[in-house]
């Protein structure tokens, strides 16, 4: 079983590694959703949507699959992967979102006057 001493350890760096990458990927992803959408504001908003689907992301799998305590390089190596693994995940679901949300809508056809009371 996994000590709490173990379980803080890896979450912190569970939570070190996905910042890290968010806070690298901040900019260019910034830019690029401001070029998409062409205004500030949704491209910050998805911008930290991101930033919160890979942390949530990283943290769920490797607080779900982290459960048999081996060594602790072991342990460590093999929340590394999680958390690499959880990234990419979270990447994905944020490109199927942002592809759905991007992706131009057919115009709502045009309403037809009713009879008039």
């Amino acid at each position: 079983m996994i000590t709490w001493t173990e379980l803080g350890a890896v979450l912190a760096l569970t939570l070190f590694a996905t910042l890290g990458v968010a806070g690298i990927l901040w900019r260019p992803l910034h830019d690029l959703l401001e070029r998409i959408w062409q205004s500030p504001v949704p491209a910050r908003f998805w911008t930290r949507f991101a930033t919160l689907i890979m942390v949530s992301c990283a943290v769920f799998i490797v607080c779900l699959t982290l459960g048999r305590s081996g060594a602790s390089v072991e342990m460590a190596r093999h929340a590394l992967g999680l958390i690499a693994f959880a990234i990419l995940c979270g990447l994905f679901i944020l490109g199927i979102v942002m592809a759905d949300m991007a992706r131009p809508r057919a115009p709502l056809p045009a309403a037809r006057p009713g009879p008039e009371a």
